[in-house]
């Protein structure tokens, strides 16, 4: 069976997550690395999944994941082994797959376009494949190719259906429900905003500060 669960990986990178870590009552010094890789990393996911942030802070907050090069660093000037204090291979590889493609959409959007469009970062992925999959898993948990053909006229049925009752709200605290899909919403975006693409001047400011933060973070572990 499809062991995703969507909502478990949403409630992680929560903002209520973070709140509870740092909170007066729940708070304790060894939660600092807890606390920190939420907020870098969640930071980074917002930077694609929000329909409202302005692209200038986006770079903010995805050059902020500069901690996982100074991370990197350390371990290999102290000759820690990575293989156990930090990240694994895969994870490090996709993150910076995330970083360096952000960049590349804005420069993308922003430099080679006939025309100035609104990029929607939460659209670019594979969501509506992965939403499609699921509704063909439901029909039939092993559909082959001819199978998948004859769902087909349900799996647009369902698809229509989800358009149509996107405005209900979904249950963060569900468990191993698998697809949790965001990408239909559409409450709160900015089209204006989402056209007002970062210069490269503002770009290296960002980064200065996104930096700073960084070092800022890995300071605050006491390292």
């Amino acid at each position: 069976s499809d062991k995703q669960d969507d909502n478990a990986a949403a409630r992680t990178f929560s903002p209520d997550t973070l709140a509870w870590l740092v909170s007066p009552e729940h708070y304790i010094d060894e939660n600092n690395g807890v606390i920190v890789y939420v907020f870098v990393f969640g930071e980074l996911i917002d930077a694609y999944q929000s329909q409202t942030i302005p692209l200038a802070e986006r770079v903010h907050m995805v050059l902020r994941a500069y901690f996982l090069d100074i991370w990197e660093t350390y371990l290999d000037t102290a000759n820690y082994p990575k293989s156990k204090y930090f990240l694994s291979r895969d994870c490090v590889d996709i993150l910076r797959i995330l970083i360096r493609g952000f960049f590349q959409i804005i420069f993308i959007h922003r430099d080679h376009l006939p025309e100035r469009y609104a990029v929607f970062f939460h659209l670019i992925g594979t969501s509506f494949c992965e939403h499609v999959f699921g509704f063909s898993r439901g029909g039939d948990p092993d559909f082959t190719m001819y199978s998948w053909y004859n769902l087909l006229p349900k799996i647009k049925l369902m698809l229509c259906n989800a358009i149509l009752t996107l405005d209900q709200e979904k249950d963060g605290k569900a468990r191993a429900s698998g697809y949790n899909h965001s990408y239909l919403d559409r409450h709160g975006i900015d089209i204006t905003a989402l056209s007002a693409f970062p210069s490269d001047t503002e770009i290296d400011e960002e980064s200065k500060h996104a930096y700073d933060d960084a070092v800022s973070l890995f300071s605050l572990l006491g390292l």
